[in-house]
Order: structure tokens, then sequence, then C-alpha cells
């Protein structure tokens, strides 16, 4: 038997935690979306913030939310909302800690540096992910006048895998980049691919027999 429970404009992701429904009201584009949560049989509507969701951390039972380029964490147990930068830009959520850059730490004079930031949901700590600040310009080029990129990436095991790279012309197609690996800490960063400049950003971590595999194309 099928039974409405909720019917409202959404969009986006739609969460379940502690027996109650977490959604976005509004379109995908729109910051001003907001966000709102119902009990399992459609009532008891609140409204917890504004913005999109992005993804959400069902054991700290928190939903990462975006607003323009601001990205907070909202605590579904208190309500409480915590900004982690005004500018931001949300890459991935793994085992509870948010991967981010902020990019409220780049001006025109820093183009060209990668870097990440990392946030544990348990504790609220902030940490830098250090990376090579001559890493860009120097594996990209010298004449580089526009931020870096981090396009694609993913956690396995304590390291973090991620391609990065500049993108431009009219089409804003990718110009070109790497792949690189550095432990969570922050340590042990290594460049893995792309030295003749990658042509795809996309990659493929397998592991098997203990073992990391790392799939792209040259």
């Amino acid at each position: 038997v099928r039974e409405v429970v909720l019917t409202d404009i959404g969009n986006g992701k739609l969460v379940i935690i502690d027996d109650r429904i977490y959604y976005q009201s509004g379109y995908e584009w729109d910051e001003n979306s907001s966000i709102y949560s119902v009990n399992l049989e459609g009532g008891d509507r609140k409204e917890i913030g504004k913005g999109n969701i992005l993804d959400v951390d069902e054991g700290n039972e928190s939903i990462i939310c975006r607003k323009g380029q601001r990205l907070s964490i909202i605590d579904c147990r208190t309500g409480e909302e915590k900004i982690v930068t005004e500018m931001g830009e949300y890459l991935i959520l793994d085992n509870g800690v948010l991967y981010f850059k902020d990019n409220e730490e780049v001006d025109g004079e820093k183009s060209g540096i990668v870097h990440f930031k990392s946030i544990s949901l348990d504790d609220m700590s902030v940490k830098r992910v250090e990376v090579a600040e001559d890493l860009a310009r120097e594996d990209l080029g010298a004449d580089i006048t526009s931020d870096i990129n981090i396009v694609q990436i993913q956690v396995l095991n304590d390291y973090i895998y991620f391609s990065y790279g500049t993108f431009g012309g009219t089409a804003y197609n990718y110009q070109g980049g790497k792949i690189a690996r550095v432990k969570t800490d922050g340590s042990d960063f290594q460049v893995l691919a792309g030295n003749g400049r990658l042509v795809d950003y996309t990659f493929y971590l397998l592991e098997e027999k203990k073992k990391n595999y790392l799939i792209y194309n040259m």
C-alpha cells in the first residue's frame, strides 16, 4: 500500500535521521531554499536552516549545507548551525571528517596554490591539510593566473587522493593537471600521475589484496 506522507517543492537529498525526514524545499540553485524536518508521518514540520543540503553524517546526526559560498554544519539534535567558512567549496565527507577548500585564504597573489582543510564533526576541530605551496606553479607552469581547482577527491585508508588542475577557454574546459595523494595528517605528499599533464581528471581507486591501485586516463 502506497501512502503519501508529504507533498512539497523539493530538491536535492532526502535524509532520514533519528526518525525524522530532512529535505530542501525549493530549487537546487536557490540559496534561499529552506531546509525542513518532519516526522515519518509528514507532520511536525520545523525549519532548521537555509540553503542546499550537500551531505549528511548520520553518526553525528549532522547535515552539511551550502548557502552561496558559505559552508555550514547543522546539528540535527540541537538545531545549532556552525559556519565552517564564508567562502568555501565542499570536497568530500568521509568517516566523520569534512574536507573543504577555504577560499577566504586565497587572494590574487596566492593564485595557483593547492590547499584544503578538514574539520572533524566529532569535536569540530579544524586543521589545514598542507600541500606544497609551489606545487601548482612548479608543475603546471609559472604563468598560471587562475585558481587551481580540486576536481575529484577520494579517501582510502589513511590517504587522500585528489586530481587538480585549471579550467579555461570559452567553454571552460579542463586544461590539464595532476593526480596526487597526501596522508590525512598532511604528511607524505606525492604526485602520482600527470607529469605530461592529464587530459582527464577522472580517476578510480581499487583496493585488492591489501594493495591500492589507481586507474586513470593518460
